[in-house]
């Protein structure tokens, strides 16, 4: 039976900032890029399940969002991320393919969120990744990188 399985707070995903000139101070109203290291090889996802991997804060605005393969167990899984609690959501990025490093995805325009340029948190929310078409991901690691916005 397919269930959700939360993953943030634990030792699977590290969030941080990419390398750049300079790191977001929290306060400051400027958009930023935010960056979750999702390591399946530290914590398994079985097939129909989904991953609460990313707990958003209140006021939070989404432009956009891509995912880099860092590490790959050789098979398509055919990840997906959305903001819906529940299986194979496309919302943000579909088709996230994890047979080979450097694949990358980006946010889907086709999707709902990618459609309309992005999407407003006022009550803050979730992120959640599904095996679409796998077995298990065992081995994967994926960087899932956030364009963002803080509002007041």
């Amino acid at each position: 039976m397919a269930a959700k399985v939360v993953y943030y707070g634990t030792d699977a995903v590290d969030i941080g900032y990419p390398v750049a000139n300079e790191t977001p101070v929290a306060g400051i109203t400027k958009d930023f890029w935010e960056k979750i290291t999702i390591d399946f090889s530290k914590k398994h996802l079985v097939a129909d399940d989904w991953a609460d991997f990313y707990e958003i804060p209140e006021r939070m605005f989404i432009y956009e969002m891509f995912a880099v393969v860092k590490e790959h167990d050789g098979q398509d899984n055919e990840l997906a991320i959305a903001d819906v609690d529940s299986d194979d959501n496309v919302e943000w990025i579909d088709n996230i393919d994890d047979s080979a490093i450097d694949n990358y995805t980006i946010t889907n325009h086709n999707n709902t969120n990618g459609a309309v340029g992005g999407k407003f948190y006022p009550a803050g929310g979730n992120l959640y990744i599904s095996a679409v078409a796998a077995t298990e991901v065992d081995a994967t690691i994926l960087d899932v990188y956030i364009h963002a916005i803080m509002l007041d």
